[in-house]
C-alpha cells in the first residue's frame, strides 16, 4: 500500500480567487494522472455533497481533449459500477483500488 499527501498551500491575490474551484481543478487534473498512470479504479470519497456534484459536473467538461469516465454513486452501490472513476460519500467495504480522500477526516478501512 502506498500513501501519498497533498497539501494544496492558500492562494495570494493574484491567484484564481476561488479556492473551491482551484480544488476541483486540482482534483480533476490528479484523476487525469491517476487514469493514465494507474490500471485501478479511482474512488473519490467526499462528505460535503455540493462539492461532490460540482466534481461531478467538472469532470464531464474540465478538459475540451479528453473525458474522464465517472460515475457519482451511493457508497452501497461502489462494486457494481463499471466506471474507472466513482464518486461517493463514505468508504465501501472491501473496496481494492485508488482512493482520494476529500473529507476532512480519516477513511475507515474495513
Amino acid at each position: 500500500m502506498q500513501i501519498s499527501f497533498y497539501v494544496l498551500s492558500g492562494h495570494s491575490q493574484d491567484s484564481e480567487p476561488d479556492s473551491a474551484d482551484s480544488l476541483l481543478n486540482f482534483v480533476c487534473r490528479l484523476t487525469q494522472t491517476v487514469l493514465a498512470k494507474s490500471s485501478h479504479s479511482l474512488l473519490i470519497v467526499d462528505s460535503d455533497e455540493a462539492r461532490l456534484t460540482l466534481l461531478d459536473e467538472r469532470l464531464w467538461s474540465f478538459d475540451a481533449t479528453s473525458f474522464v469516465p465517472h460515475d457519482k454513486i451511493a457508497s452501497s452501490a461502489v462494486t457494481s459500477s463499471i466506471a474507472p472513476v466513482m464518486l461517493t460519500d463514505s468508504m465501501p467495504a472491501g473496496f481494492d483500488g485508488v482512493v482520494l480522500n476529500l473529507a476532512p477526516t480519516p477513511l475507515v478501512f474495513t
